[in-house]
């Protein structure tokens, strides 16, 4: 279906070209935006339209195009992506993870829709938090050991942060709200741990708990230490004092109840994103 557009599709699309051609222009990152626009400043994450600059580079083919492609390569990277963090989290079960793979990549209409969508900076965080759970769940697993502290692990578990911490950084800037996603994948794969634990009568180990939470802490400063040269950016753009706008709006119990009734609104309607044989999955 690519194949068949001048250009990648939405509005984002335009502002990914528009930064890839900036970073081909100047060499790497810029601060002014001329003469695309009057912005001296670049705040906003910027991953896909990095690759797409990558593409450009190697290939010589034409910015647009190269976005255009990147995204489809993302896309498919999104998909196959699952296998590994399906088969860490079934305990090596290669079915779950080729049912991952065969449900995201045939039957989901997600994340095959974004090449209608548009929104490539979204599905390259995405595509990269695949990874970064990965990463996370294996650094987790080899922190929880009961030699995990010893002088000869160490320098191995230090090795796992550093890789955790780069992927985590390369994550937000692509998509800024990857965080988040990762946070809240945490905290479910936490509390299906504890209540699995608790059904099967697992004794309470207090060493496994505390290694489990120092390596949740390393792994929160290493990831943020990681993308701290870019925070005070992001702090700075007009997205964040929105995002504020938002939360005073939802204190101050003005129109709350309206303003979330419309932001959940299209949790009625599942059908958009999932055939209902996913939903009911």
């Amino acid at each position: 279906m690519a194949r068949s557009l001048a250009a990648p599709m939405w509005g984002d699309a335009v502002q990914h070209g528009v930064i890839a051609q900036l970073i081909l222009d100047n060499q790497g990152l810029f601060s002014s935006w001329q003469p695309f626009a009057e912005y001296q400043t670049l705040s906003i994450h910027f991953g896909v339209s990095a690759l797409s600059a990558g593409l450009v580079w190697l290939s010589g083919i034409e910015t647009v195009r190269a976005v255009l492609w990147i995204g489809q390569i993302v896309n498919i990277l999104a998909v196959l992506g699952l296998y590994p963090l399906a088969l860490s989290l079934w305990d090596g079960d290669a079915w779950a993870g080729t049912l991952s793979v065969l449900i995201a990549g045939f039957v989901s209409s997600v994340p095959a829709i974004y090449l209608n969508w548009g929104r490539y900076a979204q599905l390259s965080g995405q595509a990269a938090l695949m990874a970064v759970l990965w990463l996370v769940l294996a650094s987790l697993k080899f922190w929880t050991r009961s030699d995990s502290l010893k002088r000869s692990q160490i320098g191995k578990n230090l090795l796992r942060l550093l890789a955790v911490g780069l992927g985590a950084a390369g994550m937000s800037l692509s998509y800024y709200r990857m965080p988040l996603f990762l946070g809240f994948f945490m905290a479910a794969w936490l509390a299906g741990w504890l209540v699995s634990s608790a059904v099967q009568g697992s004794r309470f180990d207090i060493g496994f708990f505390l290694r489990f939470w120092l390596a949740v802490g390393l792994l929160a400063l290493v990831s943020a230490g990681s993308a701290g040269p870019w925070i005070p950016q992001m702090f700075s753009t007009r997205l964040f004092s929105y995002v504020q706008a938002g939360i005073d709006a939802l204190a101050s119990g003005s129109n709350a109840l309206a303003l979330l009734q419309k932001d959940y609104a299209v949790w009625l309607h599942p059908e958009y994103y999932y055939p209902p044989f996913v939903t009911g999955l």
